[in-house]
């Protein structure tokens, strides 16, 4: 189960250990997925985020992680979200891709 010491330092850690340009999704137990720029505040039973609107192009939007504590993006680009730990089933980082990766498709 996710705590507030998860979200206040753990979730930076895991980033830095991954990639500092990974992208961090918050999976919900509703089945919702909300990719982060970063942790707004974090509280005894819930954490505030700034989450990426989805893209309409979901393959080359890169939402790229920013950190804890960062100050909301200017231009609409995000929005706040606010999560009871309760809700939470997983978080996923995503390391970037690498610019000569190999990958399957048009898009390549």
């Amino acid at each position: 189960m996710f705590d507030s010491e998860y979200f206040r330092t753990t979730l930076s850690a895991d980033v830095e250990a991954t990639n500092p340009e990974a992208t961090v999704e918050v999976h919900l137990l509703n089945g919702h997925t909300l990719r982060l720029r970063s942790v707004l505040a974090v509280h005894s039973e819930y954490v505030a985020f700034e989450v990426y609107r989805a893209p309409r192009n979901e393959g080359t939007h890169h939402a790229r992680w920013h950190g804890v504590g960062v100050a909301m993006a200017e231009g609409g680009e995000t929005l706040r979200a606010t999560v009871s730990y309760q809700a939470v089933a997983a978080v996923t980082v995503i390391p970037p891709r690498g610019s000569g990766e190999v990958r399957v498709g048009f898009g390549s």
